[in-house]
């Protein structure tokens, strides 16, 4: 393979260079530089992609197809092209993605088969939470007593006295 210097006859960085095919390219560059070839880079043409927008500096060409390709530049630009390069429109992006969906509603408490403490005639009642889904107390019950525990400290309750049935 022999490489030979091609002319662009322009003064900006060329940053990116694609060929559709063996004539057809297009190079891409500093100052809006945005070059055009259909004779395998023998001769360039320079195109404004968006008139009357100024110069950007591209960064990046690419071709799909002969008659689809992007351009990409500072500030975030992409733009798009669907007819060869003869017209190039902004391609829209967005840097934030859209906000996640809502949580789902809580689901509903199963009922408890036990929804009340047993009555005060029971010799043991069982532990309750207090404070809905994220329980704030403890309870202890034993009667006659009944311990109120924050209920982080429910590791507390394995040191209860044991269990006396009533005489």
């Amino acid at each position: 393979m022999k490489w030979t210097d091609q002319y662009t006859y322009s003064s900006s960085t060329l940053k990116s260079v694609d060929f559709v095919d063996r004539s057809t390219g297009w190079a891409a560059g500093d100052a809006g530089s945005l070059l055009f070839t259909a004779d395998s880079g023998l001769s360039w043409q320079k195109k404004d992609p968006v008139p009357g927008t100024g110069p950007f500096d591209w960064k990046s060409i690419s071709f799909a197809s002969s008659s689809v390709g992007w351009l990409v530049g500072n500030a975030a630009s992409i733009l798009y092209t669907t007819d060869e390069g003869h017209t190039w429109q902004f391609q829209s992006i967005s840097f934030n993605p859209p906000p996640p969906p809502p949580p789902p509603p809580p689901s509903p408490r199963p009922p408890s088969p036990h929804p009340y403490p047993q009555p005060p005639t029971s010799h043991h009642l069982p532990d309750l939470l207090l404070g809905g889904p994220f329980p704030v107390y403890m309870a202890i019950l034993h009667p006659p007593h009944l311990t109120l525990l924050p209920a982080h400290l429910r590791h507390l309750q394995a040191h209860r006295p044991p269990h006396r049935p009533p005489a």
